[in-house]
């Protein structure tokens, strides 16, 4: 069931959209199976060698482990896109060393972070989790061995379900908490999952309480058991990306995974544990430590390689590939290593493929991942000498001064140069402070003469920070930017109040009180203007937008509406999509976007001017991602900050006709 829930939902998360409770439920069984293995050996010796278990469970993982990490480092090396080249070395890297959950949590401490394209080895997060609690849980053990050897009258049992009875709590106050304030980083967090593993141990140690095992037992037991499979089901289809998780309602799949493990299969025909001896049922169950390893990079790597998204057909085709090289695995690799007999079976043997595996891995990652680095910057200081070289037809410039061949893909266009230019703070002072969901509120300053600017949004902002910035620095401005990923500064509370999981709501509040403490803000510093720009969201209504931009303008204050960036609800990776391309000419084009713009609706009715600069990358019917040869977005959405330094001239002229002044252009050639 474990890994059949995740792999229905790495396949078609719309079809089973809570099928991540599957890594639970093996976590419950993860700590039911190594506690009673534990207990069981030390009931056998009287005691508990850890470093014969630590080399059990090196034979027992690592080979299968390594041999997909090895032909991840290949596939990376041969078949991903360069601009994702680094991301997935440096996680096959962080995988060998089983710390990839700790990555993937840091990665998911920073909104941007999250627009990263998912990696071949992403799915080891849950196996790092998984290592570290085989580190830590015979130590445990042992401890509570220690404990009933010192005070008299505990038993070994007694004393070890209180050690993990106290893991158990101290785990779940954690889960909860860390889950409600920062959601995209609890989720990897071992300490947060520790809980799991703890109440699989918990129901380890119950057996050897007194149990009833009549007749009348099983047939409630049978009854009640179909109830837990109802519970893990219903949660993997009505869970979802908003259930803020593990959390609270992780209880639900865990209760009923420990629930299943503690009644455990009493022969009842009709009950779910009988129908579970069907033979096929338990080959997924024997190949499914091969089956979690393999699915997953064949999710990521058969789209690049067909050059489009999975279809139904596909789905199967993976389905059935991922079974056969599990299969393989495990006959050929998981078996042999786990039987190994003579000299293969010394702890010295173990402990050295370990550290030589992981060895070889970390120099056949990071080596690469090294060069790549190296390449990307020499790439990007050559953009920026293009850029000096060629200011009248660089990016945005080569539309505004009708230079030949815009849309050509130049020796100059990298797309890996393209994936990390983001923006800088280079001009002003930055702080980032942490906010729900992981997110950073950015607040920066730029000290300046009497005019003061201030910009606010959420990260289509930043796409225009350095810009202004520059531009301000260049003019002598006061310059404030108050910048929060997802946003806009116009949210209302009626959204709050529509949201339907907790996460919703913290992160729809997070926005309501951001967008209120600028306003306070801005009527307390009255700066002469304040710009907004962000991704249009529903989110925001026209009465929300009106009430709080009336409420500047009645202070004085002039609202300029930047119009939404023009390739906006684009999810496709676009300097992996140029890379893939063949095209010499005007690669990955995207459809006009056909979104309604309220702020900029709002600001004209209320004859507040607009700025857009969709105009340069858009034509009539599509938007470009390679102009003046530079490639005009780092992601789906987001520009890169070379081509936004690229707009600088057309950005000076258009805000000094939208507020009537002179603006003085910056150079270029010194800024890029």
């Amino acid at each position: 069931m474990a890994v059949a829930l995740v792999v229905i939902f790495h396949l078609s998360p719309s079809v089973l959209p809570g099928g991540y409770i599957g890594v639970d439920v093996f976590f419950v069984i993860s700590g039911f199976l190594i506690t009673g293995h534990l207990l069981a050996e030390g009931r056998r010796q009287d005691r508990i060698s850890i470093t014969r278990f630590w080399a059990r469970r090196i034979r027992r993982l690592l080979p299968a482990a390594f041999l997909v990490l090895a032909v991840c480092v290949v596939i990376t090396l041969t078949v991903i896109p360069r601009s994702q080249q680094g991301q997935n070395l440096l996680e096959i890297f962080a995988s060998s060393l089983y710390v990839e959950n700790w990555r993937l949590a840091l990665d998911a401490t920073d909104y941007l972070a999250a627009d990263n394209s998912a990696s071949l080895v992403q799915h080891y997060w849950s196996l790092s989790v998984e290592e570290q609690f085989y580190i830590v849980w015979p130590l445990l053990i042992v401890a509570g061995f220690w404990i009933a050897g010192r005070v008299q009258r505990i038993r070994r049992e007694v004393a070890i379900g209180t050690v993990l009875g106290l893991v158990f709590v101290a785990s779940f106050i954690v889960s909860v908490l860390q889950t409600m304030y920062d959601p995209a980083s609890a989720y990897f967090f071992t300490q947060v999952r520790a809980w799991e593993f703890a109440a699989g141990g918990i129901v380890a140690l119950m057996p050897a309480l007194s149990r009833p095992a009549n007749a009348g037992w099983r047939q409630v037991a049978a009854l009640a058991s179909w109830g837990a499979m109802a519970a893990i089901v219903l949660s993997a289809l009505r869970f979802d990306f908003d259930t803020a998780f593990p959390g609270w309602v992780a209880i639900i799949p865990v209760a009923a995974t420990a629930f299943l493990l503690w009644v455990q299969d009493h022969g009842v025909r009709w009950s779910p544990q009988f129908l579970l001896r069907w033979r096929p049922i338990q080959f997924v169950g024997d190949t499914s430590y091969s089956i979690y390893l393999w699915h997953w990079p064949l999710i990521v790597v058969v789209p690049i390689m067909l050059g489009q998204p999975l279809g139904l057909v596909d789905m199967l085709a993976i389905a059935i590939i991922t079974v056969a090289l599990a299969a393989l695995t495990k006959y050929f690799v998981e078996d042999p290593a786990r039987r190994a007999r003579g000299r293969f079976a010394l702890r010295r043997v173990a402990f050295g493929f370990m550290f030589i595996g992981a060895g070889a891995l970390t120099i056949a990652t990071l080596a690469p991942a090294a060069s790549i680095a190296a390449t990307v910057e020499t790439q990007a200081q050559q953009l920026e000498e293009f850029v000096a070289d060629h200011v009248d037809c660089a990016g945005a410039n080569a539309i505004l001064n009708a230079c030949k061949d815009p849309y050509r893909v130049t020796d100059m266009v990298d797309p890996a140069a393209a994936a990390t230019d983001s923006w800088h703070t280079d001009v002003g002072d930055c702080t980032k402070t942490p906010v729900v969901d992981g997110r950073y509120l950015r607040d920066c300053h730029l000290a300046g003469g009497d005019f003061s600017l201030v910009l606010v949004g959420d990260s289509h902002a930043m796409h225009v920070y350095d810009p202004l910035s520059l531009i301000a620095r260049e003019n002598g401005w006061t310059f404030d930017a108050y910048m929060l990923a997802t946003c806009s500064g116009f949210e209302s509370q009626d959204d709050v109040d529509a949201a339907k999981t907790e996460l919703a709501v913290a992160l729809r509040q997070n926005c309501v009180d951001r967008g209120q403490w600028v306003i306070d803000t801005m009527l307390r510093q009255r700066p002469d203007v304040v710009i907004y720009s962000s991704r249009e969201g529903k989110a925001q209504t026209v009465e929300e937008i009106e009430a709080r931009m009336r409420a500047l303008i009645d202070a004085g204050i002039t609202v300029v509406a930047f119009e939404d960036g023009p390739n906006s609800g684009q999810t496709e990776d676009i300097p992996a999509c140029i890379e893939a391309s063949a095209a010499s000419v005007d690669p990955c084009t995207t459809p006009l976007p056909d979104l309604p713009d309220r702020v900029r609706t709002v600001a004209e009715s209320l004859g507040q001017p607009y700025i857009t600069y969709r105009d340069i990358v858009c034509d009539a019917k599509v938007c470009h991602s390679v102009i003046g040869g530079l490639v005009v977005y780092r992601d789906g959405d987001h520009i890169t900050r070379t081509f936004a330094l690229s707009l600088i001239p057309a950005l000076s002229e258009r805000l000094g006709e939208a507020l009537g002044i002179d603006v003085r252009v910056p150079d270029l050639a010194m800024t890029s």
